[in-house]
């Protein structure tokens, strides 16, 4: 069981669009709520779930990208597991998952190809990550871009909630573009931090933030690979 576990929360704006192409001018997000629960082996569950209003466009479902992997150095990249990728939606809208990587993204398709939705819509979305940890000699850190960098429409309200098997040491949290020191508002239990933006997010182009890649760890595995252009 990890003995001390110090929280870097990255709120930024997201990797979420709606299809099949950008979302129009009113369309919006009310909420959106990630739930991150940290096992003791290193691995962690993401539960996201989000209000999306698609307005008067049909669209087809929608789209979540996630880095798996990133440079590290000249000559590893980091690399992280996403598995059990499970979709639902309380409001009814189709939740057909299909996954692909290109260029070290994952993505991430939910809905129907033969349906669109509009209007008001909830989905939920789980997965579980490996590999994402950062591990140091006496603590662990969980530096994880909640959000994402690539919002295409607004988000009112923004809250990630971590969860862990220990007491948190440090807890950081920041919204906006990549960079940003941006801080949110923090609270939190002994064994829970919930964190949210002050300012609704908008669209933004910056990259993700990667965490480093550190020394492989057996409570914390992380995963190296040469890098492809090595």
């Amino acid at each position: 069981m990890l003995r001390r576990l110090a929280l870097v929360l990255t709120v930024l704006v997201a990797a979420l669009l709606a299809l099949p192409g950008l979302a129009s001018a009113d369309e919006s997000i009310a909420s959106y709520d990630v739930t991150i629960a940290v096992a003791a082996n290193g691995s962690f569950h993401v539960r996201e779930q989000l209000a999306y209003d698609f307005g008067s466009a049909d669209r087809h479902g929608i789209l979540r990208t996630i880095p798996v992997r990133y440079r590290y150095d000249s000559t590893y990249d980091r690399v992280v597991e996403v598995t059990n990728i499970v979709a639902t939606s309380p409001s009814g809208a189709p939740t057909d998952v299909a996954t692909s990587v290109d260029s070290g993204v994952l993505t991430i398709k939910v809905g129907d190809p033969g349906r669109t939705v509009s209007g008001q819509q909830s989905y939920v979305l789980e997965y579980d990550v490996r590999g994402a940890m950062n591990a140091f000699p006496d603590h662990a850190e969980v530096y994880w871009n909640a959000i994402g960098p690539e919002w295409a429409a607004s988000i009112s309200s923004v809250s990630v909630t971590v969860r862990g098997p220990a007491a948190p040491t440090k807890v950081a949290c920041y919204a906006g573009p990549d960079g940003s020191g941006l801080p949110c508002t923090a609270r939190g239990s002994r064994v829970g931090r919930r964190c949210s933006p002050k300012p609704p997010l908008t669209r933004t182009k910056d990259s993700p933030s990667p965490s480093g890649c550190q020394r492989e760890a057996s409570r914390c595995p992380l995963r190296c690979s040469p890098s492809s252009s090595a």
